[in-house]
């Protein structure tokens, strides 16, 4: 009995011998642990905002991401629809000469579908004659990087042939070509008839030049035989007037 109340007894003194207190050490350990959690506390609503600031920067990125696709696919429909109803006959080549694309304009050119053209070598829609020139002419092209001009004759899907005018320009990246096509045959035959009447004219003009000078070499040959016979009738003349001078002499 003694002994337990000894030690209450001491237990009870404990505080009394630190103010009624925790001893230095026990309020420096709780200090210290305040602090830690005060700091996680901020660390977290730090953390907490920032990743409410990225949400929101990440939501202001999909709208901007959301709304730059629409105005591709806006753009792309538009420079679709030009390109396929556009007047002028497009194809795009790639650099194996192999069309990736052409427009309605010139499947309509080639008397054939569109998926009858692509993936086709554009050689495959030009006689076997001018097949050399126009590869050297396409490889022209892609090594120079500037707009080329030339003219070919091509096939349409009955065999026939017409003339085309080609203007065709390399993509900057090298991988393709884009080719514009005028049908030019009427023009052609048109400038073929107008040099006929143009060389026809010029014949008869020559031919006119060519009579006038023979007319004026008759006239000059007239003229030269009405002096002849003018010479000789005087000539004669006087050869009578000779004959009647003698004959009234003698008597």
């Amino acid at each position: 009995m003694d002994g337990k109340n000894g030690f209450q007894k001491a237990g009870n003194k404990l505080p009394q011998l630190y103010g009624g207190g925790l001893c230095p050490g026990g309020e420096v350990l709780l200090s210290e642990r305040s602090e830690t959690e005060h700091q996680r506390v901020l660390d977290a609503q730090r953390f907490a905002h920032e990743i409410a600031a990225h949400k929101v920067e990440l939501e202001t990125q999909k709208r901007e991401l959301a709304a730059a696709r629409n105005d591709l696919e806006a753009l792309l429909g538009k420079y679709t629809e030009l390109f396929d109803f556009a007047p002028v006959s497009y194809f795009i080549l790639d650099s194996g000469r192999v069309v990736n694309s052409v427009n309605l304009t010139g499947s309509s050119l080639l008397g054939m579908e569109r998926s009858r053209i692509n993936g086709r070598y554009f050689e495959h829609f030009i006689p076997a004659a001018g097949r050399p020139a126009f590869a050297a002419f396409l490889a022209k092209v892609f090594k120079s990087q500037v707009r080329e001009t030339c003219e070919a004759v091509l096939l349409k899907a009955d065999d026939s042939q017409f003339l085309v005018q080609i203007e065709a320009v390399a993509a900057a990246s090298g991988t393709e070509c884009r080719l514009a096509l005028v049908d030019i045959t009427e023009r052609k035959r048109a400038l073929e008839s107008l040099q006929k009447e143009k060389e026809a004219s010029e014949a008869l003009q020559k031919m006119g030049e060519m009579a006038e000078v023979l007319r004026n070499m008759g006239d000059a040959a007239l003229v030269l035989k009405k002096g002849v016979y003018l010479q000789r009738a005087q000539q004669g003349c006087h050869d009578l007037r000779g004959r009647f001078g003698q004959a009234g002499a003698h008597h």
